[in-house]
């Protein structure tokens, strides 16, 4: 992975047989992240979604292979529990018959390239579990 800051964007671009939801974490961990929006574009592989299911408090995952066009990639880093950072990221990918797929990204295999913005708001946005449904909403 390779980013450079500007202000107080970052722009990032993740290199081939990374994994891009580890990739964004650590970045977000060595830079003290605490309170960002993410957006961004590429390829992927070997990717995995989640749809929320609030009243089992769990996720239905998805796998997929192959390869797939990271057609939209939006999502936050907050601070959980003010002890980690917490990536909720959504995802789109589109595969060479053009159907789409969406949910939570979970994890995924970046095949060529990710190329993503992360726009630091400069101040901490902290998230706590709910263990009734499993989420881990902002504490404003």
């Amino acid at each position: 992975m390779k980013y450079r800051k500007t202000g107080k964007t970052y722009v990032v671009s993740i290199e081939a047989g990374e994994e891009i939801v580890s990739s964004l974490r650590g970045l977000a961990k060595e830079e003290r992240i605490r309170g960002a929006r993410i957006s961004g574009i590429g390829s992927l592989e070997d990717v995995e979604l989640g749809f929320h299911l609030p009243e089992k408090g769990r996720y239905r995952k998805q796998f997929f292979t192959g390869q797939f066009d990271l057609n939209s990639l939006l999502g936050n880093i907050s601070f959980e529990d003010a002890s980690r950072p917490f990536l909720h990221v959504h995802a789109v990918i589109g595969d060479e018959n053009f159907r789409t797929f969406s949910g939570h990204l979970l994890s995924a295999k970046v095949l060529t390239t990710a190329e993503i913005f992360i726009y630091s708001i400069g101040d901490e946005i902290t998230s706590t579990t709910d263990d009734a449904g499993g989420a881990s909403p902002w504490q404003l």
